[in-house]
């Protein structure tokens, strides 16, 4: 059964409450629900994302993760096109602790700073692929996401 309006505007109140854009919600919702369109989800799946971001909106206990630094490291998960499962494994990495939800500040600030350097790691590789090596001006290229992908599309003009 389709979610209800109720639902959905609870769920866009409360994203905005907690200062998510539309991306970040989503990003949020496809990984509670495994769901990518807020309009598809069932009346179970919409009550599962209201308790996250539930969650999310509760005062941090002292020594736990701040909704903020949680959102950067999430943020920069989905910059390198990452699930919420493959966060987890860089949490686990750099900090030997296992999930995302049991980092002290000190721990998310390794796990971020880890992440913001891939990130600027895949852009300068990225740069590198657009560079051109046969010095066709016109040829363009198509960036096709988080995976540090180029597409040549053989266009010329």
């Amino acid at each position: 059964m389709k979610h209800t309006d109720a639902q959905r505007r609870r769920i866009f109140g409360m994203a905005r409450n907690l200062g998510m854009d539309d991306e970040l919600l989503h990003d949020a919702v496809f990984s509670v629900t495994g769901e990518a369109h807020i309009s598809k989800l069932t009346v179970d799946q919409a009550a599962k994302v209201i308790q996250s971001l539930v969650g999310m909106s509760e005062k941090p206990r002292p020594g736990r993760l701040s909704p903020e630094a949680r959102r950067k490291i999430l943020a920069l998960g989905y910059a390198l096109g990452w699930q919420p499962k493959q966060v987890n494994g860089m949490c686990r990495r750099v900090t030997n602790v296992a999930s995302i939800e049991w980092l002290t500040p000190r721990d998310a600030w390794k796990v971020t700073e880890a992440m913001k350097a891939m990130v600027e790691r895949q852009k300068s590789e990225i740069g590198q692929k657009l560079k051109m090596e046969d010095g066709d001006e016109n040829r363009r290229y198509h960036f096709t996401g988080g995976s540090g992908n180029i597409k040549d599309n053989g266009d010329r003009g």
